[in-house]
């Protein structure tokens, strides 16, 4: 700690003891020390544990035996308490950029400052940043009444402060260019460890609770704190045990209706129309995978895997993958949420049950032509890769006890089976965000099948880009297209890859170098368009490619080619309005300086 005294104003912790997310708060210090990280955002669904997370951080570093900081602000947006008796609705005492300003020059000790003008408070409160270290976390940022108003704010700090950092807690991000730590729900046995801390210390329920019925409140939550806590601060009051095991059993719990607004309700506000269908189409599909998912909502698969991305950030589904196909799955709580919501708007759920019936009819056909054209073998499937798959499908209901077994069982059988090493890579990726490459490269090694070789190459490419190792993603891509010159999907991928490389290499000012990979983003993009296996919508995912095309040739300086690329897609889909956003934000742009327009950007 640094001889001088820190000024601080964070709230005292909810917790008594903190459980568990050693590697989220080490990963936030880790961002908050970098030299060009400046917006750190901590996402993830309501209850989660965000703001606790922020302020052991915060604590941390006050704790610390570096002198990061001499002054740690804390403001707080948040409206909602969930509480075992009931939602708690607070009057928001803090929204508005002059209330934050205020803050400022309280901690600061400033006070005679506050009865400025707002413009000259702002100019006071930047001065004040500039001559020292700060930390600026703002609790619930997606409540701010005008949260355009604090990003300039921001980035003019930015500009200024060298030595003050923001942290935001969010239930989503904000595409600003921040450094963004997901947080999702509690690992098995931080659930466990929580769970025993609920009862033994802050509840004292005298009840003997089984590991079978912990394992079903873990199942039913998802390891959300919050839920947990919740549905145990009952037991602490009334309910006894055995009758909320019960209500959980039939998908039924006292106030149901409350916990479900407060996890989801505004993680679904955040959601356009096109998400949100997505998403009931996943509640009402029995087995709900990529292809009868965009079938089913009218969109392209390309366009469906974006969406995908957003849910299962927002903690709406996991994404599983099975026989080369992804797979969907949501908890026991979302499926209630959703069922809730579904039937409050039947136009949607009636639409969305006929297209449903429709996929159902065309693969009936569709299995009777295969029957009378070709003759069904009758091998049966090899024991190893029989196992491999009952392994994911444990772990995907959540039973990764059985999964670790059947696992061993299908190593045991022949460990040589490049799909036993395949299932095994996503089993580690899609339940436990562990990416092991070993894996991929063993399942890759072994494949005597060009075609599955591609598909292991393909899955480990979307992993790696995933886990923003961008560099890698693109060798393995590559490795796929020599393989296959004709899948859209890895073209798609690739192109998403060297974009991302070149965004990092344009912050850190390495123009040549962006360029040359914001180039080879273009080339993989264009071949995309004229790669159309039949399971992709040409006009959709066409358009997703000019989208991308255009923000590249925005990103090296050539609007006329962005412009060109922003028509073709809008004469394929008039009504884009992610196409029409970036029409309308050059048009907005083209009469001030280019370069004002990407130093702006940079930030």
């Amino acid at each position: 700690m640094s001889d001088r005294f820190m000024q601080q104003s964070l709230p005292n912790p909810s917790y008594d003891r903190f459980i568990g997310r050693t590697e989220s708060v080490n990963k936030i210090v880790a961002a908050i020390k970098h030299k060009r990280t400046f917006i750190i955002t901590i996402s993830g669904i309501g209850g989660v544990g965000k703001s606790a997370i922020a302020i052991k951080t915060a604590n941390n570093i006050i704790l610390g035996s570096e002198s990061l900081f001499n002054f740690i602000i804390w403001v707080s947006a948040k409206k909602t308490y969930l509480r075992p008796e009931g939602i708690i609705i607070e009057e928001q005492h803090f929204s508005t950029l002059n209330q934050l300003l205020d803050v400022i020059l309280n901690v600061t000790g400033f006070y005679e400052f506050k009865n400025l003008n707002f413009k000259a408070k702002r100019e006071y409160c930047l001065n004040v940043l500039g001559i020292d270290s700060f930390l600026l976390i703002i609790d619930n940022f997606e409540t701010i009444s005008k949260p355009n108003e604090f990003l300039e704010f921001f980035e003019e700090i930015g500009n200024v402060c060298d030595e003050t950092k923001v942290v935001l807690t969010t239930r989503h991000q904000l595409g600003y260019s921040e450094k963004i730590i997901d947080i999702k729900e509690f690992s098995k046995s931080e659930y466990i460890e929580f769970f025993n801390y609920l009862v033994n210390e802050k509840f004292k329920i005298n009840t003997p609770i089984s590991p079978k019925v912990i394992d079903k409140f873990f199942h039913f939550t998802g390891g959300v704190p919050l839920a947990t806590e919740f549905l145990l601060g009952q037991v602490g009051i009334k309910n006894p045990i055995e009758r909320l095991v019960a209500k959980i059993e039939n998908k039924e719990f006292a106030r149901k209706e409350e916990i479900l607004e407060f996890s989801y309700n505004e993680s679904f506000e955040l959601l356009n129309p096109t998400e949100r269908k997505v998403l009931f189409s996943i509640s009402l599909i029995d087995n709900p995978r990529l292809s009868n998912v965009a079938f089913t909502c009218g969109i392209d698969e390309i366009e469906v895997e974006e969406v995908l991305v957003k849910l299962k950030n927002l903690s709406f589904i996991n994404i599983g993958n099975i026989d080369s196909e992804q797979t969907y799955s949501s908890l026991p709580l979302t499926k209630i949420f959703l069922e809730d919501k579904l039937e409050k708007d039947h136009k949607t759920k009636e639409e969305l049950s006929l297209k449903i019936k429709e996929y159902s009819d065309i693969l009936k056909i569709q299995a009777f032509k295969s029957h009378e054209e070709f003759e069904i073998s009758n091998e049966k499937e090899d024991t190893s890769i029989m196992f491999a798959k009952a392994a994911y499908k444990r772990a995907q209901e959540g039973d990764f006890k059985n999964s670790e077994e059947y696992f061993a069982k299908a190593k045991g059988y022949n460990d040589n089976e490049p799909y036993v090493w395949y299932y095994l890579a996503k089993a580690e990726l899609d339940f436990s965000n562990n990416l092991q490459d070993d894996y991929f490269n063993k399942a890759v090694k072994l494949s005597k099948s060009i075609k599955d070789k591609e598909m292991f190459l393909l899955e480990w490419g979307r992993a790696l880009y995933g886990a923003k190792k961008h560099i890698d993603a693109t060798i393995k891509l590559n490795e796929a297209i020599n393989l296959n010159k004709n899948n859209k999907g890895t073209y798609h991928v690739l192109g998403k890859s060297y974009y991302e490389i070149g965004k990092n290499l344009w912050k850190k000012n390495s123009y040549f170098e962006m360029k040359k990979n914001y180039h080879n983003s273009a080339d993989a993009f264009v071949n995309s368009l004229y790669a159309n296996p039949s399971s992709y919508f040409e006009e959709n995912s066409n358009a997703v490619g000019y989208h991308y095309l255009a923000k590249i040739y925005i990103f090296i300086k050539d609007l006329t080619k962005a412009k060109e690329f922003i028509d073709k897609g809008l004469k394929l889909q008039p009504q884009n309005f992610r196409l029409r956003e970036l029409m309308d934000e050059i048009n907005d742009r083209e009469d001030r300086p280019f370069s004002k327009f990407i130093n702006r950007k940079r930030k």
